[in-house]
């Protein structure tokens, strides 16, 4: 995860949503108008890493295209992989 980059130095709280689907982050700015500071909201849902890689890939993938992604330490390839059309 990257977070935003300030001048000063940021403080960042962090906090997962009730379901555990979303970590949330909010990184302080310095105050100004030009920077209030930021707010950035993590998908851990498996179901939107199935639809971030084949919107990736521009196709359905198989098991093998999987594992030479997300490597063979990586995540099983989910059950139900649907690219949709």
């Amino acid at each position: 995860m990257t977070l935003p980059a300030t001048a000063a130095i940021a403080h960042t709280g962090v906090g997962f949503s009730s379901d555990g689907k979303y970590l949330v982050t909010a990184t302080a700015g310095t105050g100004g108008p030009a920077d209030p500071g930021q707010i950035t909201e993590w998908a851990f849902s498996p179901s939107l890493w199935s639809e971030i890689a084949c919107a990736s890939a521009g196709h359905a993938l198989t098991s093998n295209e999987w594992q030479e992604y997300v490597g063979p330490g990586g995540p099983a390839m989910p059950s139900q992989l649907s690219c949709g059309s």
